[in-house]
């Protein structure tokens, strides 16, 4: 079976676009086994951790939960990322209703996802391990726009 998805990345890592490149079936991140094209682009980023962007991770982890409203020093704070992630869902729920999308993103990117469609908790998830697999499913509620959860 065939299917076609638009792929949506987040933009400033070599990292994500590598991942699936636009125009390529793959196989990967597919765990039905269906084909999906990549194509699109997610007009977010990862969170902007300003004087920490390529920092060890061990380092980052320490400072995440300061972060949360609080920016990164020249960067941004994980609600800023909630936020830009929902303006980013809106336009899904707008443009693209009814559609199978793939989205490539980093952990903030995951992490604002699960607030807004699952209602987790952004203090809870930055200090939590973080838990790689090849893929996490979600589903934008017809109802969208989402619940604010604080």
């Amino acid at each position: 079976m065939r299917t076609t998805a638009q792929r949506y990345s987040s933009p400033g890592s070599g990292r994500s676009p590598s991942t699936a490149p636009p125009g390529r079936i793959r196989r990967s991140h597919c765990s039905t086994g269906e084909r999906r094209r990549a194509a699109g682009h997610l007009g977010t980023h990862e969170c902007d951790y300003g004087d920490l962007n390529g920092c060890p991770v061990t380092a980052l982890a320490a400072e995440r939960s300061r972060h949360i409203d609080v920016p990164f020093p020249n960067g941004q704070s994980y609600r800023q990322v909630i936020a830009a992630t929902a303006d980013f869902l809106h336009e899904l729920a707008t443009d693209r209703h009814g559609q199978r999308v793939l989205v490539i993103a980093h952990s903030a990117n995951k992490w604002a996802l699960d607030c807004l469609l699952t209602g987790a908790s952004i203090e809870d998830l930055v200090d939590a391990p973080f838990g790689w697999r090849e893929g996490w499913h979600y589903t934008l509620p017809a109802a969208w726009p989402a619940i604010t959860h604080s």
